[in-house]
């Protein structure tokens, strides 16, 4: 049972580390790319200390797992997408069941992941290609497929702006997301379709297009 928790996001952080507590008010509720991105750097500087208790990290990231599906993936800003895939890969090496237990329970994740390879930014991608986490054999494809199933079932931009966002933004800025989103969602599929030389007639294709 505690490895089933330990497996599962918070939607709340509910740790008792005051400085996780503090961190994780700047990058929820911060719009400023530059202090959110620091913020996120700080975090990883908790994360790889070996001075605190693992289980203190385990919490933490338990609550960044769901910050990270359902805002900081989608930032606009190249620096916070950067350091939030570095995120992950100072935890894997820190607290790597913690990880594995949470890609596996929300396979959805893997996706998110996989999608920075083919991030438009090249902050993004530089980073991507230095993480240990693509060595991993994990369910990339199952992941990818979940992923891409939800963004691509948005279909126009105001419906992402309602399930992910729901917040005003002028018309120009929306679309550029959504676009930004959905291109690199696509890449992403593309890049693995490639890569693992799948049939254009395989279900992880057909089914998203």
């Amino acid at each position: 049972e505690e490895q089933q928790q330990q497996s599962s996001w918070a939607p709340v952080y509910t740790g008792r580390e005051e400085a996780f507590r503090c961190l994780f008010r700047r990058i929820g509720q911060k719009r400023d790319a530059v202090t959110v991105s620091k913020a996120i750097q700080d975090f990883n500087e908790l994360l790889r200390s070996e001075s605190m208790h693992k289980r203190l990290q385990v919490e933490a990231l338990q609550h960044w797992a769901w910050l990270y599906h359902t805002k900081i993936h989608y930032d606009s800003s190249p620096s916070v997408r950067a350091a939030a895939l570095q995120t992950w890969t100072v935890a894997f090496e820190r607290v790597p069941k913690a990880v594995m237990g949470l890609l596996l329970q929300h396979v959805e994740l893997l996706g998110m992941i996989y999608a920075t390879r083919t991030d438009p930014s090249a902050e993004v991608t530089s980073s991507a290609a230095d993480a240990a986490l693509f060595q991993q054999d994990w369910r990339w494809k199952d992941g990818l497929w979940a992923y891409a199933n939800r963004i691509l079932s948005y279909g126009r931009v105001s419906a992402m702006e309602d399930a992910l966002f729901q917040n005003e933004q002028n018309k120009d800025a929306m679309e550029e997301r959504f676009e930004r989103i959905v291109g690199n969602c696509l890449d992403a599929l593309n890049q693995y379709i490639i890569e693992h030389d799948i049939e254009s007639d395989e279900p992880i294709w057909w089914k998203t297009l």
